[in-house]
């Protein structure tokens, strides 16, 4: 766009720019959050003695309160971390009681037991059972724990 040449097109630029704004300001004012967090500014300035020159208006009051707001939001939701993936494990535990819905924990052991060396299953001692993720890094399972991941394969295939 070129220069702007005569005092008529500066004031059609600025109505322009501030229609915009203060449907900006009504939306923000109408967040009950955002207002609240915005008039706790500006009383936090009067208490502090802040001279009025130097004071927010309420147009920037509102603005920075929704930049704290989605600031915070952008914060709190990376903390959320990821949802658990079912691992190989699991789904192999998952196959087995599909084939066999009432299967006891001993003959998913022995079933375990039979599919090691043979992909998943890296190798199964008296206390843990180690296999390869999906990633191909290994992992290992606390033998004990067999019953609680069949208990969650039963209850994965009651409630899909």
């Amino acid at each position: 766009m070129g220069a702007i040449s005569t005092i008529a097109e500066i004031n059609k630029q600025a109505r322009a720019f501030w229609t915009i704004e203060t449907a900006r300001m009504e939306q923000r004012m109408a967040d009950m959050a955002l207002r609240e967090i915005a008039f706790e500014s500006l009383n936090d300035e009067m208490i502090r003695n802040v001279p009025l020159r130097c004071r927010k208006s309420l147009e920037t009051a509102l603005l920075d309160a929704e930049n704290k707001r989605n600031t915070f939001s952008n914060n709190f939701s990376q903390k959320g971390g990821k949802a658990k993936k079912t691992d190989a494990l699991q789904e192999l535990i998952i196959a087995f009681v599909r084939k066999t819905p009432d299967i006891s924990v001993n003959i998913l052991e022995k079933q375990i037991r039979a599919e090691e060396f043979l992909g998943i299953i890296e190798e199964v001692t008296a206390h843990e059972i180690h296999f390869a993720n999906h990633d191909g890094h290994s992992k290992s399972a606390r033998l004990p724990g067999l019953k609680h991941r069949l208990t969650r394969a039963r209850k994965k295939l009651q409630n899909p």
